[in-house]
């Protein structure tokens, strides 16, 4: 099931998917959905950063009174579970693949 909003009592969104409008710094962006906001903190595990091109659907999560961008919606990938594939969006791409082998655009690298 896929839900797009969640409101509160006043029917303010809580959680909403939202257009990447562009970025209003260097580690915020700006988004528009069922609201249009600026100045949103992007939250991400430690060690990783990215800023979403425009017209990326992100989540945004309603924090303290402010919004955050705690997701990226990703299309399909050929992936087994526990695989990684990092890209971005001017078609570099690595790979971490189960068998312990990588790839690095199009080259295979090996194990060992």
């Amino acid at each position: 099931m896929y839900i797009d909003k969640i409101t509160n009592a006043q029917n303010t969104p809580v959680v909403f998917c939202a257009k990447v409008t562009g970025s209003s710094g260097q580690n915020t962006l700006n988004a528009s959905g069922d609201l249009a906001v600026s100045g949103v903190s992007l939250f991400y595990p430690y060690g990783i950063y990215s800023l979403p091109p425009n017209n990326q659907t992100v989540l945004l999560t309603q924090l303290g009174g402010a919004y955050g961008a705690t997701g990226c919606l990703m299309p399909s990938q050929a992936m087994n579970r526990g695989e990684i594939c990092i890209f971005s969006s001017g078609g570099a791409r690595i790979r971490l693949l189960n068998t312990g082998e990588i790839f690095l655009n199009a080259t295979r690298i090996a194990p060992g």
